[in-house]
C-alpha cells in the first residue's frame, strides 16, 4: 500500500554560495532548513519532494572614479536575499542477490 511520510531537513553547505574577485565579505548564513514529503509508491520505488530555504548575502566595497570630475567615490554595498530550492527525487531500491 502506498504511504506518505513528511519530515524536516537541515544542514550546512560544504562550499561558499558564490565567489567573486571583488572585495567583499560574505554575510551568508551557513545553514539550510526545510521540509520534505516522501511517497512510497511500492517497495522498490519512492518519490521525495523538498522545500529548502537558505539566507544569502554579502557586503562589498565599490570604487568609482569619474574621469570628468577626477573624484574617486568609495561606497559599501550590502546585499541580502532569500534562496528557495524545490528538488524532486525519485528513489529506486535495487534487489541484491
Amino acid at each position: 500500500m502506498p504511504a506518505c511520510s513528511p519530515g524536516v531537513k537541515g544542514g550546512v553547505p560544504a562550499t561558499v554560495y558564490f565567489e567573486t574577485s571583488a572585495e567583499y565579505s560574505a554575510a551568508t548564513r551557513r545553514y539550510t532548513v526545510g521540509v520534505f514529503a516522501q511517497w512510497d509508491a511500492s517497495r522498490a520505488l519512492a518519490v521525495e519532494v523538498d522545500a529548502l530555504y537558505h539566507r544569502i548575502g554579502y557586503t562589498g566595497i565599490v570604487r568609482f572614479f569619474s574621469s570628468t570630475t577626477g573624484v574617486l567615490t568609495i561606497s559599501a554595498l550590502d546585499v541580502k536575499g532569500h534562496s528557495w530550492e524545490f528538488p524532486l527525487l525519485v528513489k529506486r531500491r535495487l534487489a541484491l542477490g
